[in-house]
Protein backbone atom coordinates (compact mmCIF):
# COMPACT_ATOMS: atom_id res chain seq x y z
CA UNK A 1 0.00 0.00 0.00
CA UNK A 2 2.93 2.67 0.53
CA UNK A 3 4.26 2.01 -2.48
CA UNK A 4 0.94 2.65 -4.16
CA UNK A 5 0.68 5.56 -2.23
CA UNK A 6 4.07 7.29 -3.27
CA UNK A 7 3.76 6.16 -6.40
CA UNK A 8 0.11 7.73 -6.98
CA UNK A 9 1.08 10.86 -5.41
CA UNK A 10 4.40 11.66 -7.17
CA UNK A 11 2.29 11.34 -10.42
CA UNK A 12 0.06 13.63 -8.78
CA UNK A 13 2.65 15.91 -8.21
CA UNK A 14 4.27 15.72 -12.03
CA UNK A 15 1.29 16.16 -13.21
CA UNK A 16 0.62 19.55 -11.62
CA UNK A 17 4.12 20.78 -11.85
CA UNK A 18 3.84 19.93 -15.40
CA UNK A 19 0.79 22.03 -15.92
CA UNK A 20 2.63 24.88 -14.75
CA UNK A 21 5.52 24.66 -17.15
CA UNK A 22 3.12 25.22 -19.49
CA UNK A 23 2.76 21.16 -20.18
CA UNK A 24 -1.22 21.35 -20.78
CA UNK A 25 -0.90 17.17 -21.08
CA UNK A 26 0.67 16.40 -17.95
CA UNK A 27 -1.77 16.07 -15.54
CA UNK A 28 -4.16 13.84 -18.22
CA UNK A 29 -0.89 11.61 -18.44
CA UNK A 30 -0.13 11.39 -15.19
CA UNK A 31 -4.07 10.62 -14.67
CA UNK A 32 -3.41 7.65 -17.35
CA UNK A 33 -0.44 6.49 -15.23
CA UNK A 34 -2.68 6.56 -11.91
CA UNK A 35 -5.27 4.91 -13.32
CA UNK A 36 -3.02 2.03 -14.93
CA UNK A 37 -1.28 1.49 -11.42
CA UNK A 38 -4.56 0.99 -9.92
CA UNK A 39 -5.58 -1.20 -12.62
CA UNK A 40 -2.64 -3.54 -12.30
CA UNK A 41 -3.09 -3.90 -8.47
CA UNK A 42 -6.84 -4.23 -8.77
CA UNK A 43 -5.87 -7.01 -11.43
CA UNK A 44 -2.97 -8.29 -9.30
CA UNK A 45 -5.05 -8.65 -6.15
CA UNK A 46 -8.70 -10.30 -7.83
CA UNK A 47 -6.04 -13.04 -9.44
CA UNK A 48 -4.84 -13.76 -5.74
CA UNK A 49 -8.25 -13.72 -4.40
CA UNK A 50 -9.21 -16.72 -7.29
CA UNK A 51 -6.48 -18.61 -7.03
CA UNK A 52 -7.31 -18.60 -2.89
CA UNK A 53 -10.70 -19.83 -3.69
CA UNK A 54 -9.54 -22.05 -5.78
CA UNK A 55 -7.35 -23.65 -2.84
CA UNK A 56 -4.08 -23.44 -4.86
CA UNK A 57 -0.86 -25.07 -3.40
CA UNK A 58 1.05 -22.93 -1.16
CA UNK A 59 3.55 -20.81 -2.61
CA UNK A 60 6.33 -18.32 -2.11
CA UNK A 61 5.90 -14.78 -1.20
CA UNK A 62 6.95 -13.42 -4.66
CA UNK A 63 4.32 -16.27 -5.86
CA UNK A 64 7.75 -17.19 -8.16
CA UNK A 65 7.21 -21.16 -6.94
CA UNK A 66 6.01 -23.60 -4.70
CA UNK A 67 6.58 -23.11 -1.32
CA UNK A 68 10.00 -25.08 0.13
CA UNK A 69 7.61 -26.97 2.70
CA UNK A 70 5.34 -28.63 0.66
CA UNK A 71 8.43 -30.56 -0.93
CA UNK A 72 9.66 -30.75 2.92
CA UNK A 73 6.05 -32.27 4.02
CA UNK A 74 6.92 -35.00 0.65
CA UNK A 75 10.34 -35.84 1.48
CA UNK A 76 9.27 -36.40 5.26
CA UNK A 77 6.41 -38.70 4.06
CA UNK A 78 8.49 -40.52 1.72
CA UNK A 79 11.00 -41.46 4.36
CA UNK A 80 8.16 -43.13 6.64
CA UNK A 81 8.18 -46.62 6.02
CA UNK A 82 4.55 -47.63 7.23
CA UNK A 83 3.75 -45.56 4.57
CA UNK A 84 3.18 -47.13 1.33
CA UNK A 85 1.74 -44.04 -0.83
CA UNK A 86 0.48 -40.83 0.11
CA UNK A 87 -1.22 -37.75 -1.45
CA UNK A 88 -0.76 -34.25 -0.07
CA UNK A 89 -2.10 -30.99 -0.10
CA UNK A 90 -0.64 -27.82 1.74
CA UNK A 91 -2.79 -24.76 1.53
CA UNK A 92 -1.73 -21.37 2.13
CA UNK A 93 -4.40 -19.65 4.54
CA UNK A 94 -2.69 -16.42 5.21
CA UNK A 95 0.08 -16.65 7.11
CA UNK A 96 -0.11 -20.40 7.79
CA UNK A 97 -0.89 -24.00 6.03
CA UNK A 98 -3.50 -26.08 5.93
CA UNK A 99 -1.92 -29.55 5.66
CA UNK A 100 -3.90 -32.31 4.79
CA UNK A 101 -2.53 -36.05 4.25
CA UNK A 102 -4.19 -38.95 3.31
CA UNK A 103 -2.18 -42.15 2.96
CA UNK A 104 -2.53 -45.99 2.49
CA UNK A 105 -0.39 -47.63 5.52
CA UNK A 106 1.37 -50.76 4.68
CA UNK A 107 -0.22 -53.78 5.55
CA UNK A 108 -3.64 -51.95 5.72
CA UNK A 109 -3.24 -51.58 9.33
CA UNK A 110 -3.58 -48.40 11.26
CA UNK A 111 -1.16 -47.51 14.50
CA UNK A 112 -3.16 -43.88 15.95
CA UNK A 113 0.45 -43.46 17.58
CA UNK A 114 2.33 -43.04 14.16
CA UNK A 115 -0.56 -40.99 13.08
CA UNK A 116 -0.13 -38.58 16.04
CA UNK A 117 3.37 -38.92 15.76
CA UNK A 118 3.38 -37.65 12.23
CA UNK A 119 1.37 -34.81 13.13
CA UNK A 120 3.19 -33.89 15.72
CA UNK A 121 6.48 -34.12 13.77
CA UNK A 122 5.34 -32.13 10.57
CA UNK A 123 3.94 -29.40 13.18
CA UNK A 124 7.46 -28.99 14.87
CA UNK A 125 9.01 -28.89 10.67
CA UNK A 126 8.19 -25.10 10.70
CA UNK A 127 5.66 -23.17 12.11
CA UNK A 128 3.64 -21.91 9.26
CA UNK A 129 2.42 -26.11 9.59
CA UNK A 130 -0.68 -25.15 11.36
CA UNK A 131 -3.83 -27.09 10.32
CA UNK A 132 -2.26 -30.70 9.96
CA UNK A 133 -4.90 -33.32 8.81
CA UNK A 134 -3.35 -37.12 8.74
CA UNK A 135 -5.94 -39.71 7.45
CA UNK A 136 -5.59 -43.41 6.09
CA UNK A 137 -7.10 -44.92 3.32
CA UNK A 138 -7.87 -47.62 1.25
CA UNK A 139 -6.74 -46.73 -1.96
CA UNK A 140 -5.77 -43.03 -3.47
CA UNK A 141 -6.80 -44.12 -7.11
CA UNK A 142 -8.48 -41.09 -9.05
CA UNK A 143 -11.97 -41.28 -9.57
CA UNK A 144 -12.76 -43.94 -6.66
CA UNK A 145 -14.45 -43.48 -3.40
CA UNK A 146 -11.58 -43.21 -0.92
CA UNK A 147 -13.14 -44.93 1.92
CA UNK A 148 -11.32 -44.10 5.61
CA UNK A 149 -9.83 -47.51 6.94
Amino acid sequence: MNKADWMTSGGAILGVLGIGIGLWWADAAAALFIAASILRDGWGNVQHAVTGLMDRTARTVDDAAEHPLVGRVEDYLDSRPWVRAHDTRVRDMGHVFHVEVRFVPVGGTVDMARIHQTVEDLRAMDWKLDDITVAPVRSLAEGEADQQV
